[in-house]
């Protein structure tokens, strides 16, 4: 079951976590694969899911493999892994807080070792991301409370409750990764929604080159917004 969404809310390290390792290069079709709905056009559900190199603690920048998110009952996608590394494969639905059963199909062209990680390893690797969400929970819950009580203060308190919701609160004109996922977001749904309308395929990838080339610095990519198809 899956529960933590995409890479667009911090909770997605809270997905099921498998270890992949090969014992040589190794040329790899992943397929995710969700329960099969009747009827002739099937309101699925966006799934998909991320390879990622582990290094014991995951963060997006460990992403070197990407399916797309797809209202589909199957996705796939090849990814090449080296011999000996350790890589962790995570199903997932693109709705925060959804859970639904999935089946997972790994084909290689070289001998493959898999196994899901128990509760204990996947914590592990799931703990600064955790931590670091509760503390920006925490974070924000006393700026709030900061803020309330500057705005009480009368006109005196409102410059300090402005510079509060200005550091804290404003986004995605920031300068960091949250800031850049939602703009990514947004390319995104414009692109789809053009697409959508006209058919073009090719214009994928083509909106806002110089923005798209930031956001590849920063490895979102395009990939994201599949699910709006």
């Amino acid at each position: 079951k899956s529960a933590g969404g995409s890479r667009n809310n911090p909770s997605w390290v809270r997905n099921p976590l498998y270890l992949v390792r090969a014992t040589r290069d190794a040329l790899v079709h992943v397929f995710l694969r969700q329960p099969a709905l009747p009827g002739e056009n099937p309101a699925y559900e966006g799934i998909g899911f991320y390879v990622a190199t582990d290094d014991q603690s995951l963060e997006l920048r460990d992403v070197v493999c990407e399916s797309g998110f797809r209202r589909k009952e199957e996705v796939h996608a090849e990814v090449l892994l080296e011999a000996g590394k350790d890589y962790l494969l995570i199903p997932m639905m693109y709705k925060k807080g959804f859970e639904s059963s999935f089946d997972l199909e790994l084909y290689s062209d070289q001998p493959l070792s898999f196994s899901k990680l128990g509760d204990h390893d996947a914590d592990s690797r799931r703990r600064e991301q955790i931590e670091d969400e509760a503390a920006r929970t925490i974070i924000q819950c006393w700026v709030r409370s900061r803020i309330r009580r500057a705005m009480r203060a009368g006109p005196e308190g409102r410059e300090e409750a402005k510079a509060l919701m200005n550091e804290f609160f404003r986004m995605p004109s920031r300068n960091c990764d949250e800031g850049y996922l939602d703009i990514n977001l947004a390319l995104n749904a414009l692109e789809s929604a053009y697409i959508q309308l006209t058919g073009d395929g090719n214009a994928k990838g083509s909106f806002f080159p110089r923005m798209r080339e930031r956001l590849k610095d920063r490895n979102h990519k395009v990939a994201d917004y599949d699910v709006c198809l």
